[in-house]
């Protein structure tokens, strides 16, 4: 795995402009949204509050994109070595699994594989993309459960503009997978009923994180205990019903 950074004078001027461009956009959607928010009656959000919204994400996650976190080298020497074809080892020749995200190290593997860009570089993008997609499964369940489209944008601005969040998703950690699995887990939970989703998310959890399964037994445990009142609570309208 060949070295990668940045030299100091670029990380100067990508944080300058990163920074500048963050603040810009998300005084711009605050200003916006407040505006709509106190407006009788209110109007429906124009489309460009969503696109400056992740673009508000991906501002931030720049700021932090020079700075890699020393766990994100884990991953990506295990990448490398499954790419040059020794397997996901971390020392070639010693079979020893020394992470704890499968998922992301096959699919930073995979990307690697098909574009032959620097792992770390790759694991820092994905990690921005998936935040994005996740920023917009989460403004659909917020919606979802609030019935407010503005209530759910300004909570998925919150998002995307949180600093830890940000210095992150493009640490080239795991962090933005597992973000994902959690909303996508959310969106299941206010559904009706389980759908196949809910499975698949079942099924590949733990190869996402190991507490994955904490949440999932939350998340079933709950859905049980619905479908049980609901069972419950429709016998007693049959019952009441024949009474009458």
């Amino acid at each position: 795995m060949t070295a990668w950074c940045f030299k100091p004078e670029q990380v100067a001027v990508l944080q300058e402009v990163s920074f500048a461009g963050f603040a810009i956009v998300l005084f711009l959607l605050v200003a916006v949204l407040v505006r709509r928010l106190l407006a009788s009656p209110r109007r429906p959000l124009p489309p460009w509050v969503a696109i400056g919204t992740l673009l508000c994400l991906v501002l931030g996650a720049g700021y932090y994109f020079p700075f890699t976190n020393d766990d994100a080298y884990i991953v990506a020497r295990y990448a490398a070595n499954a790419i040059a074809g020794h397997g996901f080892v971390y020392n070639i020749g010693e079979r020893v699994e020394g992470f704890t995200c499968p998922a992301w190290v096959v699919v930073t593997s995979l990307a690697g594989l098909t574009t032959g860009v620097n792992v770390v570089v790759l694991a820092k993008v994905l990690g921005i993309v998936l935040a994005g997609v996740t920023a917009v499964a989460l403004r659909s369940a917020l919606k979802l459960l609030t019935g407010d489209a503005e209530v759910a944008s300004i909570c998925c601005l919150l998002f995307c503009a949180n600093q830890l969040l940000l210095s992150w998703i493009g640490s080239g950690m795991d962090v933005a997978i597992f973000l994902l699995f959690e909303v996508a887990l959310l969106h299941q939970f206010l559904r009706p009923t389980a759908g196949g989703a809910a499975y698949a998310l079942s099924a590949v959890g733990f190869f996402i994180r190991p507490e994955a399964y904490l949440l999932l037994s939350i998340y079933w445990a709950k859905r049980w205990a619905r479908d049980l009142r609901a069972r419950r609570l429709r016998r007693l309208g049959l019952s009441v019903g024949s009474r009458r």
